[in-house]
């Protein structure tokens, strides 16, 4: 039984006064007046959907604390079913949906079979149970509707005018049925104009003067009335069963929605994904355009400026140099700087001849070098590192490089007949001085120490000629000419550890013979930004230490990739933040499409924080769909543009796919905070009543 007592309802002006209104168990109570006198109101007060402080409500014999939300939503949702004016179907639900939702709203599950016998008991075919509401008649929404009302098996039904808006043949199907529910122990409570309903009430009240008067009852023999809901709640409701439901309605508008979202999201992820391709690009052919080679010499002198830093006659660079310069931020590579030369004027024996034996397809003999020769003088061999690249640099190919393959200066190839030379192969075996000690020279006069010079064992070696550098690729490194055979530094190293010096060493018991050590170094810097500061930390180390690098421009390449970044990522963040309004605003719009289906929730029983929980639900479900189809659209276009445009492919990094989860989340999340914020202010007897 529920009992109101002291009620007063006032809204612009007074519509009941001190009102006292009884529903006992199993009895049918029709509340009749004037349209506008409080029925519906007084109704709200009875199912709970309006609360306020100048009223009691008693449930069998129990006051019940209004206030408190929680004790509210369980009584709405286990105790009370309601039946408005237009139903209480949700609109993206079918019908099946429907009455499961309000099973599962109070904790209940139901089965296919009930659902049919439900249908059956409202006189609704079966096949009505896939129809979504819209599709339906009037009659068949209020029929509906409260098929959904008897799946929640509460025990009492609140309708406000059922009937009001039907036929009179659907109207009777309706009052039908209402009787046939109070002779199964339901206790009903209509707000009505119908005389129809007035007739089959056991109890009517009349709203006159503000007030509150009962105009006829009767006495009710009802023993069915306690075996409606047996059980309390079992579970609880199924927040995350509807949260997938409820997005069906406007699905199409949904999916436009999502679509658009993935792709300004994918466009800005591709455009980041593509931009760091192109600057990894960027910067690795700037590692090849930019010299980013330091060559550092230890002079015989102080000395803070010099065109060419040669590498003869100055000192030894001692292990500790070489460790300091290894330990410094931004090192990349550290070699001994070499130089073989086909003469040496240090040795006690004065060597100044020497010679070129050139094997090809066509020929097989020697090209002589002799310091009295002004034309054929000498020739040097120098190493080329890796970071070089010297085989991008030439102008003709022999198959493959080797580890001890070799290229020619285009000066050497001329002096050698060979620069024109297109054959399979060709073949040097040359005479060359390969260092093995230094020892220091002193000024005869003075007696100080002017510099260490190389001690060089003459061999004979055997390369393979790789290629013919182009005319541009020039000796920087020593003052001896551009007739320079490249080896590989791994290989020269090899060929001078395995150097044993054959000569007289006795001749130099006036001098220390120290094992060979470079007099200068190259260095590679980890990035072309940083060969300035590192060149400038070198020359630091000793006044004698002097270093240059051949300075390449890159800075303006560097900023016409940056700008272009810049550009694409403003017009992309213009583009995200238009789509990103036009979902605020889209989302919005569907929120307050949705207010009345909000409101039905709440009437259900479902609390504040509970319709947080399914916005949140459904906002992780679409931010999900977002990400998966942002990904895919991401993945095809980065690897078209890379295949189609820049010949190679690349797949979406870490980066991109943090970019898309966070732009994704940002998109929906920041909208359904929003909307959380809306459905937190919605006033459930206004969205009922309109």
């Amino acid at each position: 039984m529920i009992q109101v007592t002291g009620l007063n309802i006032k809204y612009d002006k007074c519509l009941i006064e001190d009102g006292n209104i009884t529903v006992p168990d199993g009895a049918i109570v029709a509340i009749s007046g004037q349209s506008g006198a409080g029925k519906t109101s007084i109704l709200y007060r009875l199912g709970l959907i309006s609360i306020s402080e100048d009223y009691t409500y008693i449930l069998d014999g129990e006051k019940v604390d209004i206030g408190n939300k929680r004790t509210v939503a369980k009584l709405q949702q286990n105790n009370i079913g309601f039946l408005f004016q237009d139903g209480t179907m949700i609109e993206s639900l079918t019908v099946e949906e429907n009455i499961i939702f309000a099973a599962q709203t109070a904790g209940m599950t139901i089965q296919k079979n009930e659902i049919k016998e439900l249908l059956e008991m409202v006189e609704l075919p079966a096949e009505k149970m896939v129809e979504y509401p819209l599709k339906l008649s009037g009659g068949e929404r209020q029929r509906a509707s409260l098929a959904m009302v008897l799946a929640k098996k509460t025990k009492y039904i609140i309708a406000d005018e059922p009937t009001a808006s039907l036929d009179r043949e659907n109207s009777q199907i309706i009052i039908n049925l209402l009787c046939e529910l109070k002779k199964k122990g339901y206790s009903i409570v209509i707000s009505t104009h119908s005389k129809e309903i007035i007739d089959i009430a056991d109890i009517v009240y009349v709203i006159q003067d503000k007030k509150i008067i009962c105009k006829s009852t009767i006495d009710i023999h009802i023993e069915n009335y306690n075996k409606v809901r047996s059980e309390e709640q079992k579970s609880k409701k199924n927040i995350l069963w509807y949260a997938l439901h409820s997005k069906k309605k406007g699905k199409v508008l949904n999916g436009i929605l999502i679509f658009f979202c993935a792709i300004a999201i994918s466009g800005f992820a591709v455009t980041n994904n593509v931009m760091s391709y192109l600057t990894d690009m960027q910067n690795t052919l700037l590692k090849q355009l930019s010299d980013r080679e330091i060559y550092a010499v230890n002079l015989n002198t102080s000395a803070t400026d010099a065109s060419v830093l040669d590498s003869d006659g100055n000192f030894a660079i001692n292990k500790g140099i070489l460790k300091q310069v290894s330990k410094m931020d931004g090192v990349d590579k550290l070699y001994d700087m070499i130089e073989w030369r086909s003469f040496n004027l240090n040795n006690p024996e004065i060597t100044t001849e020497a010679s070129i034996n050139v094997i090809s397809d066509s020929r097989d003999d020697k090209v002589n070098y002799s310091l009295d020769n002004s034309k054929l003088d000498y020739y040097i061999a120098l190493p080329y590192f890796e970071e070089q690249n010297l085989e991008k640099q030439l102008i003709v190919q022999y198959g493959e490089a080797q580890d001890d393959s070799a290229y020619i200066s285009y000066d050497l190839a001329k002096e050698l007949g060979v620069a024109e030379y297109t054959g399979e192969s060709l073949t040097l075996k040359f005479d060359i001085g390969v260092p093995v000690f230094k020892y220091l020279s002193e000024n005869e006069q003075t007696g100080d120490k002017e510099s260490e010079l190389d001690l060089a064992e003459f061999k004979t070696l055997e390369i393979k000629v790789s290629g013919i550098l182009n005319p541009n690729v020039t000796n920087s490194y020593t003052i001896d000419g551009n007739s320079v055979i490249y080896l590989p530094y791994d290989y020269m190293k090899t060929v001078m550890d395995k150097c044993v010096w054959s000569g007289d060493t006795s001749v130099y018991n006036d001098k220390q013979l120290n094992p060979w050590r470079p007099s200068a170094i190259v260095v590679y810097a980890e990035s072309y930004k940083n060969v300035s500061i590192l060149q400038s930390k070198i020359n630091c180390i000793t006044p004698n230490i002097v270093s240059k690098y051949a300075y390449q421009d890159t800075t303006s390449i560097e900023h016409t990739m940056q700008g272009l970044k810049k550009i694409t990522n403003i017009v992309l963040l213009i583009v995200l933040g238009i789509i990103f309004s036009l979902m605020c605003a889209v989302y919005m719009s569907t929120t307050i499409g949705r207010k009345r289906e909000y409101a039905i929730l709440k009437t259900n029983g479902f609390t504040a924080k509970e319709l947080n929980k399914i916005t949140i639900l459904e906002s992780i479900i679409q931010a999900m769909k977002i990400v998966v189809l942002s990904l895919l659209i991401s993945f095809v276009i980065t690897t078209l543009i890379c295949m189609l445009i820049l010949g190679d492919f690349s797949t979406l990094g870490i980066e991109t796919i943090i970019y898309v989860v966070i732009l994704s989340i940002l998109f929906v999340m920041v909208p359904s905070f929003l909307s959380i914020i809306y459905i937190n202010r919605l006033k459930v007897e206004k969205i009922i009543r309109n």
